[in-house]
């Protein structure tokens, strides 16, 4: 175990260096008898060794108590360690091995771990000669030691012991480092250089970073550690500074400044020398400024530049065009833009010699010259002095030309060809141009003349034109305006033409010639295209027979196909026909004999026309031998429709001479009309029917010939039906009733009219869908037309249809389906009086919330007290409240008055006589009204109620209806002044209406929350005024005849109410009579809703707007009567009530018409504009609770409402 304890030494004893330490080797108490060594040392020395050996031994034999009342006799401060029983102790001094960190700021608070041996019972840690300022023992080899304050410079850590103090040696040696100093610094840096490192004045203790205190004004000093670093900035020379501090663990140094110098820049110009301009030559050329800051600006500063030139002042060109030659000096000088000391300026000296133009030739080219055509160009020379003279210095002129002194190139060329030459012009200030011209010399141009030429019809292969040229030999021809009717092709000096296929006649083009010396003008060529030559094969044609088909093909050709064929003259064989378009001569002849004719043929030539070529013939029919024969005939018809038979059709033997009806048809009739037959069917036959007929020709007559007529039965449809159905109900149609032509296989809508009447579909038939219950009854297999009437369509609607069975369609037949309106929802009286009930709900909501508050403000009269009251349910108090509380409650000062009477008087009956002298009955009489008013807080709570019923009656198509509102209002209010009082309250209404006699009903709820208030100027007279909001909601049902059943639905409203009423009251000790008037307004918005539960009669109402406002002159009177019981307060009221407005419309349609907007209209009209109100009450009060009841009645011209309240209350 280890203790440590420090007591206090005898008067005049020395004081132990540190507290005791025991150590024991057994756990729980010290056994005197374990100890093998001990070893005491006090600061005294060891003169007092003796003294301390005796008292160690009175302690260590002694118990724990007794030890310490004899540490306390004897005053020492020990430390004791005793070695563990049968060990040698050897104990040695403590040593620091070394220490963490090893240096620490001169202020102190380094937390330093010392490292070494024997640290158990460390009296004390030492920095050079000063305590540390704290030490912990960790264990016996660690100490933490906080070090205290001290000056720079290393110092020894020692730790002692009661062993000895541990000797100094490099591991315990602590550095105490002073803060970092900061000197001023000066620096100079480049123009426009960057991150300058800056050579900082730095001495203390040595920094571990540094900071730019105050940054530059014109750069940027950057610190990173303990170096800093200056960029100027851009364009600026001159002074800078900044200030910086340096810090290290003992703080941070002073700011010290840094003063930056920026040398100026030194400024180039380039280039060193300009190129030399020419006397009217564009000339540019840019001077460049260098080693300042943009931008430049750029000046002559002495000198001047040649003329015509100047510099730009920006940009640094000098440009122009010089106009006189010669040497010119200038400086020019450049400014930057830098700032500081700046701008700054450079200068540079230019010479530059202008020279003079050169001599120019014009013109630069030459024209063309012809052989043997004089030719004449006179030369220019410019730039220099005049006169000038001219010469050809190279190369040769073109044969018959010369040039003059004077520069004219004439003469007339003898030869072609191009010749190359040099013409110098010398002025006659020395000046010399020169010109290289080349010069070529044409031969004559080409003459074209004009052509006449003939070519064959159809001709290929291009025909060779006859050119008609002259003049110069012609190097090549061309075709200049192309023939219209056929190609005309130039190749070389020659043209072909080849006429368009199928054209005959003129035609014509234009040609020119072309070799070096020109192109001729333009010549035509006039083509005359031959006519063709037809011919028609055969020359003769094969006999044919009668009766016998025959064919013969007659062709043309030498013309332009297509050919058209025609009989020019005479007739062809009975029975023969000639094809226009083939040439065909066709068909079975009818008669022997002979027939000449002449056939034509004609082609499709173009130009000048078709070409016709005539053939004639002569042709020889045979007579026929055989007897007409025909197959079996087999037609199709349908019963309306009569069918003609070609008896001759596909028979042979002919010509025919007649034809007859061998046996007669079965059912209708087959009648002989030339050489057919035109069979008739009977209206209702159907089926297979067979006869017989014969052919007769000059050979005889046939065997008989059967035909089969197929008769197919056609649809008919009934002409016209009529229908009729309801609005919206649809209706089904049995069409196929009354129809022939069956089975019937389908059916068709033609057409609804109008278009927006309704949907006509076709149900039933034997593949399609299961008709519907018809008007008319149906037939296997029956079609009906379904029509389903548009939910706004009244009147009939006009449907035409067609039936078909297997063979044929009918005829359109007409269905009229007359569809009955609705009934116009604004005569029904339930719905009539469904609005009214609602509107005159909402009105009653807002009556009933401005009479509560009225009332409540009517007991605000007099002086604004009214106390709290609940006129809803009873609220007995757990004792009788003094009198003037009990009257708090009363209507009026002057009821309050009556009631403090009434509760002397029973006080006075059931108090004996020595309670008269009581504090609180005595004086009642004569000022009880004040003092309940005294009583009174200030803030009180109210509630109030009623329930009015009564029915509005009916009218011109309006159903009356009954009508139960009970109207809640809870509030309170607080009494500014005597003058003044002011309020807030809820109210909850609830209307139950039953409208006419068949169930419809509509029940309502109303919230609400208003503000009141009422201004007394004088206790007699009041100004009070009602605000307030709320929301209204309605469920509805109603009782609609047509679709048998209800209607439900529910609507949502909002709703707002002010009043505003003045008045006069005049009170005695029992009366108060009060004349009154007051108007009110009253808007409530109902929201669009649509019922539902009776299909199609279902309406949509649209919102609503009701706004009332009325007025009201009227007068009330109460007395109040003591009795030995309570206070008997009867009270009764008379009010005029008119409406100035109140009269709204309701907009109503049918549900599913609603989307169209509102189609019916309703005229809200007030239950009674002109309304008067009587109301007759009483109550009576004991002590603190009252009793009431009153009935009201208001009646109208329309209407009669009564209102009963019943009512106990008593203050909260």
């Amino acid at each position: 175990m280890t203790r440590k304890c420090r007591d206090t030494l005898p008067r005049g004893a020395a004081a132990c260096a540190a507290p005791t330490q025991i150590a024991s080797n057994r756990p729980g108490r010290p056994s005197p008898s374990g100890y093998n060594a001990c070893r005491a040392t006090t600061r005294a020395g060891l003169a007092r060794a003796a003294w301390l050996a005796r008292a160690l031994a009175a302690i260590l034999l002694a118990g724990a108590r007794s030890r310490r009342a004899l540490a306390a006799r004897f005053g020492v401060a020990l430390l004791m360690t005793f070695a563990l029983p049968g060990l040698a102790s050897a104990a040695a001094p403590p040593s620091v091995t070394s220490i963490n960190p090893t240096s620490g700021p001169t202020g102190g608070g380094t937390s330093v771990t010392i490292t070494g041996t024997s640290f158990t019972g460390a009296s004390a840690v030492y920095f050079g000669g000063t305590a540390a300022t704290s030490f912990t023992v960790v264990s016996a080899t660690q100490i933490v030691a906080m070090s205290p304050a001290a000056a720079a410079g290393t110092v020894d850590i020692t730790v002692t012991t009661t062993l000895g103090t541990s000797t100094t040696g490099p591991g315990d040696q602590f550095a105490y480092i002073a803060a970092p100093t900061a000197g001023a610094v000066n620096l100079t840096v480049a123009y426009g250089s960057q991150s300058n490192p800056v050579t900082l004045n730095l001495g203390g203790g040595a920094a571990t970073s540094v900071a730019v205190a105050s940054a530059a004004s014109h750069g940027t000093a950057t610190a990173s550690g303990t170096s800093i670093t200056y960029t100027p900035q851009s364009g600026y020379a001159g002074t800078d500074s900044f200030t910086y501090t340096a810090s290290n663990d003992s703080g941070t140094s002073a700011s010290a400044t840094v003063v930056v110098t920026i040398t100026p820049p030194t400024l180039s110009i380039s280039p060193a020398g300009l190129t030399a301009p020419t006397v009217g030559t564009a000339y540019s050329q840019t001077i460049v400024a260098g080693g300042g800051y943009a931008p430049y600006t750029y000046s002559i500063v002495s000198g001047s530049l040649p003329a015509g030139l100047t510099l730009n002042a920006s940009t640094g060109v000098l440009s122009g065009t010089p106009t006189a030659a010669g040497p010119a000096s200038f400086m020019v000088a450049a400014k930057d833009s830098s700032t500081g000391t700046g701008p700054f300026t450079g200068t540079l000296n230019y010479a530059v010699t202008v020279n003079p133009s050169p001599l120019t030739l014009t013109p630069s080219t030459l024209p063309a010259g012809t052989y043997g055509t004089p030719y004449m160009q006179t030369l220019t020379a410019s730039g220099g002095a005049a006169p000038y003279t001219y010469a050809v210095v190279a190369g040769t002129l073109p044969p018959g030309l010369l040039l003059t002194s004077s520069g004219v190139l004439i003469g007339t060329p003898t030869a072609t060809g191009t010749a190359n030459f040099t013409v110098q012009a010398t002025a006659s200030n020395a000046l010399v141009g020169s010109q290289s011209y080349s010069l070529t010399i044409n031969s004559i141009a080409p003459v074209a003349g004009a052509v006449t030429a003939n070519v064959a019809y159809n001709s290929s292969g291009g025909n060779t034109i006859a050119l008609n040229l002259s003049g110069g030999t012609a190097a090549s021809v061309a075709v200049v305006a192309a023939p219209s009717h056929g190609t005309a092709v130039a190749s070389g000096t020659s043209i072909t033409y080849t006429p368009a296929t199928g054209y005959s006649g003129p035609d014509s083009f234009t040609y020119t010639a072309t070799n070096s010396g020109g192109t001729s003008a333009p010549a035509t060529v006039t083509i005359t295209v031959g006519a063709p030559t037809l011919s028609i094969t055969p020359a003769t044609l094969t006999a044919p027979t009668v009766g016998v088909a025959y064919s013969q093909t007659l062709t043309a050709s030498g013309g332009n196909a297509p050919y058209t064929y025609s009989v020019a003259a005479g007739a062809l064989p009975a029975g023969l026909s000639l094809n226009a378009a083939t040439g065909v001569l066709s068909g079975t002849p009818a008669a022997a004999g002979t027939s000449s004719f002449t056939v034509a043929a004609k082609d499709s030539s173009t130009g000048t026309g078709a070409v016709t070529a005539q053939r004639a013939y002569t042709l020889t029919v045979n007579a026929s031998t055989a007897v007409p024969a025909a197959p079996a005939v087999t037609v199709t018809t349908q019963s309306n429709a009569a069918v003609t038979i070609h008896a001759t059709a596909s028979a042979s033997g002919g010509p025919f001479t007649a034809v007859a009806i061998a046996s007669a048809p079965k059912t209708g009739t087959a009648v002989v009309n030339g050489l057919d037959i035109v069979y008739t069917p009977a209206s209702t036959s159907s089926g297979e029917v067979g006869f017989t007929y014969t052919i007769a020709n000059s050979a005889g007559v046939s065997a008989p010939i059967a035909v089969t007529v197929t008769v197919n039965a056609v649809p008919v449809a009934l002409a016209q039906r009529q229908v009729s159905t309801s609005a919206t109900q649809s209706v089904s149609v049995d069409i196929t009733d009354g129809a022939t032509g069956g089975p019937f296989m389908g059916a068709a809508i033609i057409s609804v009219s109008p278009a927006a009447a309704g949907t006509a579909s076709i149900v039933g038939g034997a593949n399609g869908s299961v008709m519907a219950r018809a008007a008319v009854a149906s037939q296997s297999g029956a079609l009906a037309v379904r029509f389903v009437p548009a939910a706004a369509f009244a009147g009939t609607a006009t449907i035409t249809y067609t039936l078909s069975n297997a063979i044929a369609t009918s005829a359109p037949g007409v269905l009229l389906v007359t569809v009955a309106a609705r009934p116009d929802p604004s005569t029904d009286p339930d719905v009539v009086g469904l609005i009214d009930a609602q509107v005159e709900a909402a009105r009653r909501f807002a009556n009933a919330q401005i009479a509560n508050y009225s009332r409540r403000l009517e007991r605000l009269h007099g002086t604004g007290h009214a106390p709290s009251s609940n006129d809803l349910s009873v609220a007995l108090p757990g004792k009788a409240p003094s009198a003037g509380a009990q009257c708090e409650d009363a209507a009026s000062p002057t009821l309050r008055d009556a009631c403090v009477r009434a509760n002397q008087a029973l006080e006075a009956s059931s108090s004996s006589s020595n309670d008269s002298g009581r504090p609180g009955h005595s004086g009642l009489a004569a000022d009880g009204r004040d003092r309940a008013a005294n009583a009174a807080s200030d803030l009180a709570f109210w509630s109030a109620g009623s329930v009015d019923f009564g029915m509005n009656y009916a009218g011109n198509q309006r159903s009356g209806f009954r009508f139960t509102t009970p109207g809640v209002t809870a509030g309170m209010d607080y009494r500014i002044s005597e003058h003044f009082s002011i309020g807030a309250g809820f109210g909850y209404g609830h209307d139950s209406s039953d409208i006419g006699s068949d169930g419809t009903k509509s029940t309502g709820d109303s919230y609400s929350f208003a503000l009141y208030g009422s201004y007394r100027p004088q206790p007699s007279l009041f100004v009070d005024g009602i605000a307030g909001f709320g929301t209204l909601s309605f469920n509805s049902r109603r009782w609609d005849t047509g679709a048998g059943d209800f209607a439900s639905g529910q609507r949502d409203g909002r709703q707002k109410f002010a009043s505003l009423a003045a008045g006069y009251e005049h009170r005695s000790n029992t009366w108060l009579i009060s004349p009154y008037g007051r108007i009110a307004y009253a808007d409530a918005t109902l929201d669009q809703y649509s019922e539902s539960g009776a299909g199609i009669d279902s309406l949509t109402y649209f919102g609503q707007t009701v706004t009332t406002v009325s007025g009201a002159l009227g007068l009330r009177a109460e007395y109040a009567q003591a009795t030995r019981w309570g206070v008997l307060l009867p009270y009764a009221r008379v009010e005029y009530q008119h409406d100035f407005n109140g009269q709204g419309t309701a907009s109503l349609a049918y549900a599913d018409l609603a989307g169209a907007g509102p189609a019916y209209f309703v005229s809200t009209v007030p239950s009674s504009q002109n309304r008067m109100q009587v109301e007759v009450g009483s109550r009576f009060q004991m002590r603190s609770i009252t009793f009431g009841l009153d009935y009201s009645v208001m009646f109208g011209n329309n209407s009669f409402m009564q209102g009963v309240r019943l009512s106990v209350s008593a203050p909260w």
